[in-house]
C-alpha cells in the first residue's frame, strides 16, 4: 500500500487506493478525498476485515460508522455549503464497504442527475493539496478526527 494508507488499513481495496488520497481517520473509518475535483467527494471506509455490507459490521460498529458519516457530512456542509448532500454506499466495483459523501451543487454540469459513471477530472498535485488541507482544517474541529503523522 501508498499513500499512508497501511497506517489506518489492514487492507484496502485496490481500486479505492488508486483514485482516493488519505485525509484523516475516525475511530472506525478512514477518510479519503475521491480523485475529482469537479465534486467536493470524499469516502468513508471502515476498517474492519471482510466488511462488504453494512450488516458485516456489529451493531455497535453500525452506531458509530453512521455517527462518522453525520460527521463527515456535516463537516462537508461546512466547507462547501452545497445545495444538497449525495450520502451512498454503491458498491458494484468496489466490494469493500464504504460511504459515499459528496457536495452537490445546482450549478454542477449533470445536476441533477447522479456523479455515477460521468466525467472526471483528477486533482493537480496543488490543487490536491490545497483541497485536503481544507478539508482537514474542518474535520480537525471534530472531536474523534485526527490525522496521521508524517502524511
Amino acid at each position: 500500500m501508498t499513500k499512508n494508507y497501511e497506517q489506518i488499513f489492514f487492507y484496502l481495496n485496490a481500486k479505492l487506493e488508486e483514485n482516493t488520497f488519505f485525509i484523516g481517520e475516525f475511530p472506525l473509518c478512514g477518510v479519503l478525498l475521491m480523485n475529482n475535483k469537479l465534486y467536493p467527494w470524499i469516502i468513508l471506509v471502515p476498517k474492519c476485515e471482510n466488511a462488504i455490507e453494512i450488516t458485516d459490521i456489529s451493531s455497535k460498529q453500525r452506531a458509530q460508522f453512521m455517527e462518522e458519516i453525520a460527521q463527515a457530512e456535516e463537516a462537508m456542509r461546512n466547507t462547501y455549503w452545497p445545495d444538497k448532500m449525495n450520502i451512498a454506499s454503491m458498491g458494484n466495483h468496489v466490494e469493500q464497504l464504504h460511504m459515499h459523501i459528496i457536495a452537490r451543487f445546482k450549478t454542477d454540469d449533470i445536476w441533477p442527475q447522479p456523479v455515477w459513471g460521468t466525467q472526471t477530472e483528477p486533482y493537480n498535485d496543488c490543487s490536491k493539496e490545497e483541497t485536503i488541507a481544507i478539508l482537514r482544517k474542518e474535520f480537525n474541529k471534530l472531536n474523534d478526527f485526527h490525522t496521521v503523522a508524517n502524511n
